[in-house]
């Protein structure tokens, strides 16, 4: 056999093997970018749920089982719904809900938001549990570590950074109660008026925490993790 003869048997050989994968790729390929975009979905879930604890939660309840806001856990809202009212919010009686996307003067990004409606549409209570866990150990910069002791005081102030994440709290006066496009700064506030203002909100913005959804307790943690900014 001579090389030219060699060359056209090699490129029948290769012509034959293009013809044969290229079909079968063809067929796999729709399934191989399906695999592809449901991963990508729970990874955003993933991250949506960490959203969702810090921002979410404190009305929508930590299982999305409502609470101040309605229940979000098998919501009837479809994608586009959610994406609208996250973004621009609601104005609605008793309790408004804010604009949280960073075009209405919120806090989120689009991507952001994005992560928070993948979640919701993809609700697993594992997600929420990891989000919960990595803000408690997170809670508060240098706090001992799980098992270490630590002075009354700093487990007070502690306690009440936790609460003041899972309350709701930071979603709207941000993590360092500094304010947000949603909520005022409250580190210039004294006991007496966040008191006031947590039980008896003087606007349908904020929703009003009663002693049955915040205890006089708890209330007294969140005010020493507050009081702990000032200084």
């Amino acid at each position: 056999m001579d090389r030219m003869e060699k060359k056209l048997l090699l490129g029948l050989v290769l012509t034959l093997i293009i013809v044969i994968i290229i079909p079968i790729y063809g067929i796999t390929e729709p399934a191989r970018q399906q695999a592809a975009a449901e991963r990508h979905v729970q990874i955003s879930a993933r991250i949506g749920a960490e959203t969702f604890v810090s921002n979410c939660a404190g009305c929508h309840g930590p299982r999305g089982e409502g609470g101040v806001g309605p229940s979000l856990k098998n919501t009837p809202l479809d994608r586009t719904a959610l994406v609208e009212v996250i973004s621009k919010g609601r104005r609605s009686s008793p309790v408004s809900m804010p604009a949280w996307s960073q075009e209405s003067e919120g806090p989120l990004k689009k991507n952001q938001i994005e992560d928070v409606v993948n979640f919701i549409r993809n609700w697993n209570p594992a997600y929420v549990e990891a989000a919960e866990l990595k803000h408690r150990v997170s809670a508060v910069p240098g706090a001992p570590a799980p098992g270490a002791p630590a002075p009354a005081q700093d487990q007070e102030v502690s306690e009440g950074s936790a609460l003041f994440t899972s309350a709701g709290c930071a979603a709207c006066h941000g993590p360092s109660a500094v304010g947000t496009a949603a909520g005022p700064d409250i580190t210039g506030k004294t006991r007496d008026e966040i008191i006031k203002q947590v039980r008896s909100p003087r606007t349908t913005a904020m929703p009003a925490f009663p002693p049955s959804r915040l205890s006089d307790a708890d209330l007294d943690k969140i005010l020493a993790f507050v009081a702990s900014l000032k200084k």
